[in-house]
């Protein structure tokens, strides 16, 4: 999951205030913004409610404990990537031609990314593992899951497995491997560190073929990097290449995004500041 500050949040809460004394205005709030309150999430309420991006449409997004996990756009491009950061990870791995692999995501939230592989790439095989059942009930029926597996035929063709269990402990007790594991593991905010310690790292370093990937996703306040530091000096420690990419979404968050891209193998990212180890 994606950690985001909530900036639009206050919009629309203070358009649906403001449009509850004018019955025409809460037509208008609830057109635009579409809100719903979903069950309680393990890790607080979730609700989603309409942003527009830079060029006005639509985003969907799901929000947990009033962060922003996720997100999709509407209709046809309901497997489209709604985040910058999002759109970093598919460039490295396609920069890295790993885009037709078999790739392991930690942290399903809306299944963004997931849904964008199967629904691009004809070969790749995606593996998400998901610790709440409630977020993943979410995403099948309010993000467009139910529809990419259907109009996919995953359950027939084997390439999209839902897999609900802690990240790290999957990663220590699986015997798949694979050639990108992304991290994207948010409890409602906050980021999972088990999974960029040294154990987390051992456990991703082990599961990854030959020139493999482990993608990180840290979000950090803006100007704070003490947690992008120790996951670049935690990382460097396992992998003998990790580069840091920038991919902040400046229309959406007032937080700073950035991917940590760790691999044994040698590449050159867009947009990288490259460091070697090995």
């Amino acid at each position: 999951m994606e950690k985001r500050s909530l900036r639009i949040a206050g919009v629309v809460a203070g358009a649906v205030a403001a449009a509850a004394t004018v019955s025409a205005g809460v037509v208008y709030a609830l057109r635009k913004y579409e809100p719903r309150l979903f069950p309680r999430t393990a890790f607080g309420w979730a609700l989603a409610f309409n942003a527009y991006d830079a060029v006005g449409e639509p985003v969907r997004l799901f929000v947990v404990n009033g962060t922003v996990q996720s997100g999709t756009y509407k209709g046809a491009r309901r497997y489209d990537l709604p985040f910058e950061y999002y759109r970093a990870i598919d460039r490295v791995v396609h920069e890295a031609n790993l885009a037709s692999g078999h790739l392991l995501v930690l942290g399903g939230g809306g299944y963004a990314y997931p849904k964008h592989v199967i629904a691009h790439t004809d070969a790749a095989s995606v593996d998400v593992v998901e610790i709440d059942s409630i977020v993943t009930r979410i995403a099948r029926r309010w993000f467009y899951l139910d529809d990419l597996m259907r109009e996919f035929k995953t359950e027939q063709t084997g390439r999209l497995h839902l897999i609900r269990a802690d990240a790290l402990s999957f990663m220590r007790y699986t015997t798949s491997t694979y050639d990108v594991i992304v991290d994207d593991v948010f409890a409602a905010g906050t980021p999972d560190l088990a999974l960029v310690c040294e154990d987390g790292a051992q456990a991703a370093h082990n599961l990854l073929n030959a020139g493999g990937l482990y993608i990180a996703n840290v979000v950090t306040p803006e100007g704070e990097l003490s947690v992008l530091q120790a996951t670049v000096e935690n990382l460097s420690r396992e992998f003998a290449q990790v580069s840091v990419i920038p991919c902040t979404d400046n229309e959406l968050s007032d937080d700073d995004n950035y991917l940590v891209v760790a691999t044994d193998g040698s590449y050159e990212f867009t947009g990288a500041i490259t460091q070697h180890f090995g």
